[in-house]
This record gives structure tokens, C-alpha cells and sequence, in this order.
């Protein structure tokens, strides 16, 4: 029995040594874990005070210049901070602060926008018989047209309603009305018409000087008339303030260039910037296999002062004049008889020409040339009328340049 129980408590000695080594195994496992654990977490924690790595600029001019992406890499495109905030990247339209859809701006814009139908006589002769030469109105041609205001002004260009015996405007609902002519002022190609109607979609005027290069626009009208009417084109702004000579009618225009399509039928009508503004008259494009996408508009800057006096007076009266009569002396002219080129006076008008007289030859108003038409009307551009210019000229009897002082005279003065 003793060996019996000896056995036993032998055998419990030895349970008990497994157990606790056992044990002691175990917690040294727990504490390997926890120590890994925490040495795996410092791997991914940033390091203390630790210095930023520095490159020298000796080491910086040997690595390569990466000027963009590479192609297997998207560029990333983010996104705007608010709704109306600007686009830098991923669109191919010039996209500024509150600026609409194209779908948007046409809708609000396109009702404000008419088809202008100009009707002359045209004559029918009979070469048999005794009957008479017969004359009906029929239609001559068609543009384009702005409504200004809700009782019915419309803007357009004067050559759209030039020589019309009757004038009619379409509105983009389809309804018709007859025009009145209000006045035309073809030195800049303007024209302002009326029909009888109330509560219209008149256009929202824009500032034609803030518009951006590149930004972009869109151009509604009729081209080809009221079989293509209301069509919408898109594209940018080219070019600001070219200036150009409209047919060479001699007076300079402040145009916007765009490649916006304006066709025959575009004119008179809208350029419009993406907040739904109209900042621009549709008026004239390059015709020419060599050209593409030269598009022009009077810019609203000098649209509206102009429409805005053919709405009072139904004529500008604040553009000034030197109050004489004269035609251009070219190079060919001048070499003939032996004189310079310039603007040759034939009669005096204004009693405050100083000393100008019959046979002078006009070359310079405040030291700006004078030897075109267009040159003259450029110098006298912004100049009111009642303001003292100096004039340059050439007096052929004394064979010398000689200068006066003239008091401009206002043109088309209101009666």
C-alpha cells in the first residue's frame, strides 16, 4: 500500500512540473505575440522628429524633368469644390463660374432670337405682246435679329433689312409679324426694328469685355433662313477687339472673332456667352476655301450705344464729323499731281474749320494719320461732338504741311 500511494504522489509531482512548464510556455507566447504586435504597429506609425529628406540642387539637375503623365497613367480629373466652380481638366469647353449647360443657355436664349424676311419688288417683263412690265413683292432675303425689349424691339444688321419695301419677323414659336423700320446705321452695320406685340423674351445683355480668350460661346440664329431656323452652334472666343472695316464702308468696327459657324442668315442674330448672355450681333465671316471659322460679331460694347440712339432719335447724332466734303487722294492720285496723300477737301462746311480751305489735303487729326477713309473715321471714332482736334494738311499753292485747329460737328444731328 505505502509503494501504492508513493506511486501516486510521484506520479502527481510530475503532473504538476508539466503543467506549470507548460504555463510558463504559454505566457511566454502571449508576450512574443504582443511585443510583435506592438513592433509591427510602430512600422506603420510615422517616426519621431524625424527629419524631412532633403535633395541637393547639384542631385536635382540629374533627374529627369517629368513635363506630364505618363500615357498608362489616367490623368486625374477633381472635383470642383462647388457646382459652379471652374473646370481646369477633362472637358473640351472653356467652363467659368456660373455658367450653364449648352442645353440650358440655348433654351433661355433661343426665344429671344426672330427670323427677319426682307421683301422688295421684283419686276416681270413679257417680250410678246402689249402687256405691261409687272412688279410684285416677293421675298429678297432673310437674317437674323435680337429682341431688346418685351414691347418688340429687335436688333439686327442693316444690311439684312437694306433696300426691304416690306419687313417681316418671325418669332422662334413660329408666329409672324409685320416690321416696322425703326433705323439703320450702316457705318457699323445696325439696324433696329419693331413689331406690335407685348410680354416678348427680350435678351439678357452682357458685358462683351469680360469675355476670355477661349471661352465659350454660341452663336443662335437662322442660317439659310426659316427653313434652318433657331439653330445653335458652339465654340470660343478667338479673338477680342479685332478691328475691322465693315464692306469697306470705312468705319472701324469692335469685333469679336469666334469660330462659333455663322452662315448667310446668321446675321443680325445672337453671340452668346454661357450665363445665357447676349454679348454679341452676329454680322459677317470670311468666305474663302483658305479660311475656316472666322466668324465676326460687333461686340455689345458698341452695339447697344448705337441701338440704343437709333431707338431715340432713329439715327446715331453723336457721332462727330469735320463738317466738310472730300474724297481720298491715293498714292496714284497724288503721284499725278504732284501732291501727298490724304483726304482732299472740296467744300467747307464748318464755320469752326480755322484755316482749312477748298484744295487742302487732310493727312493727320491729333497726330494720327489720315490717308484712308477708314483711317479718318478711326481718328474721329471717339471724339464728341464740340471737341477741338488739330488738324494736319497739306496746302499744295504753298507747297508745305501746315496745321489748324477745327471744332467737330455732329453727323445726322437730331432735327
Amino acid at each position: 500500500m505505502k509503494q501504492d500511494q508513493n506511486y501516486e504522489k510521484g506520479n502527481g509531482g510530475r503532473i504538476f512540473l508539466v503543467m506549470a512548464v507548460a504555463v510558463i510556455v504559454l505566457v511566454m507566447l502571449v508576450a512574443g505575440v504582443a511585443k510583435l504586435a506592438d513592433g509591427f504597429g510602430k512600422q506603420n506609425e510615422e517616426p519621431a522628429n524625424t527629419p524631412e529628406p532633403t535633395i541637393s540642387i547639384a542631385a536635382m539637375e540629374t533627374l529627369p524633368q517629368l513635363t506630364e503623365a505618363p500615357s498608362a497613367l489616367p490623368k486625374a480629373t477633381p472635383e470642383p469644390e462647388t457646382e459652379n466652380a471652374k473646370e481646369e481638366q477633362g472637358s473640351s469647353l472653356t467652363i467659368f463660374k456660373n455658367d450653364m449647360e449648352p442645353e440650358a443657355v440655348a433654351k433661355k436664349v433661343m426665344p429671344s432670337v426672330v427670323c427677319i424676311q426682307n421683301y422688295q419688288t421684283v419686276s416681270y417683263g413679257f417680250p410678246y405682246g402689249n402687256r405691261e412690265t409687272v412688279g410684285t413683292i416677293e421675298l429678297a432675303g432673310e437674317g437674323s435679329g435680337v429682341i431688346l425689349t418685351q414691347d418688340g424691339y429687335i436688333a439686327t444688321n442693316a444690311h439684312v433689312i437694306d433696300g426691304a419695301e416690306l419687313l417681316k419677323v418671325m418669332l422662334a414659336d413660329g408666329e409672324v409679324y409685320q416690321a416696322e423700320l425703326i433705323g439703320s446705321d450702316p457705318d457699323t452695320d445696325l439696324a433696329l426694328v419693331k413689331i406690335d406685340a407685348m410680354g416678348l423674351d427680350a435678351a439678357e445683355i452682357g458685358d462683351s469685355d469680360s469675355l476670355e480668350i477661349a471661352e465659350t460661346v454660341m452663336a443662335i440664329g437662322n442660317p439659310g433662313g426659316s427653313e434652318y431656323a433657331n439653330s445653335v452652334t458652339l465654340g470660343i472666343v478667338s479673338a477680342k477687339n479685332r478691328q475691322l472695316d465693315y464692306i469697306g464702308g470705312g468705319y472701324t468696327l469692335d469685333m469679336i472673332q469666334t469660330d462659333a459657324a455663322i452662315n448667310p442668315g446668321n446675321s443680325g442674330g445672337a453671340l452668346v456667352n454661357m450665363q445665357g448672355e447676349v454679348v454679341g450681333i452676329c454680322s459677317m465671316k470670311y468666305v474663302d476655301t483658305r479660311y475656316e471659322g472666322l466668324g465676326f460679331a460687333i461686340s455689345t460694347k458698341e452695339a447697344m450705344p448705337i441701338l440704343n440712339e437709333l431707338m431715340q432719335y432713329g439715327k446715331v447724332v453723336t457721332r462727330s464729323g469735320l463738317g466738310i466734303e472730300g474724297y481720298v487722294f491715293d498714292e496714284t492720285m497724288a503721284e499725278y499731281y504732284g501732291v501727298v496723300e490724304g483726304m482732299y477737301v472740296s467744300a467747307v462746311n464748318n464755320k469752326n474749320a480755322g484755316d482749312l480751305a477748298v484744295g487742302d489735303i487732310i493727312t493727320a487729326i491729333n497726330g494720327e494719320k489720315t490717308l484712308t477713309l477708314q483711317q479718318l473715321k478711326a481718328a474721329l471714332k471717339n471724339k464728341a461732338p464740340g471737341e477741338t482736334v488739330d488738324i494736319t494738311y497739306y496746302r499744295a499753292s504753298e507747297k508745305k504741311e501746315m496745321t489748324t485747329k477745327l471744332t467737330l460737328v455732329a453727323l445726322n444731328a437730331a432735327e
